[in-house]
């Protein structure tokens, strides 16, 4: 988590939103994006293995939704493995429009 969970990161990821990109975040990196601050007022889920998500998800001003793909505008989060494929799938449609 040190090589994630850190300014690089969040910098990265404020850029990415900056330029209007889509950013997608699976397993524990949702938490990264809610801490970058660029989930602020969205809808995501994540991994919550550890039953901290919710408590991280309120900190920080992002509704948490317990299902496996969450898309709120230009951001898809997913919950972890069970979910990729629905999570790729949803990515690839967001591409395509």
């Amino acid at each position: 988590m040190d090589h994630l969970d850190n300014n690089v990161s969040y910098s990265l990821c404020k850029k990415t939103v900056a330029a209007g990109k889509l950013l997608g975040a699976i397993c524990i990196t949702p938490r990264i994006l809610a801490k970058a601050g660029v989930l602020t007022g969205k809808k995501a889920t994540g991994w919550d293995g550890d039953n901290e998500l919710a408590a991280i998800f309120k900190e920080h001003d992002v509704t948490y939704e317990k299902k496996p793909v969450v898309v709120d505008g230009k951001f898809v989060t997913a919950t972890g493995p069970s979910a990729a494929h629905e999570f790729g799938q949803t990515i690839l449609d967001l591409l395509k429009k």
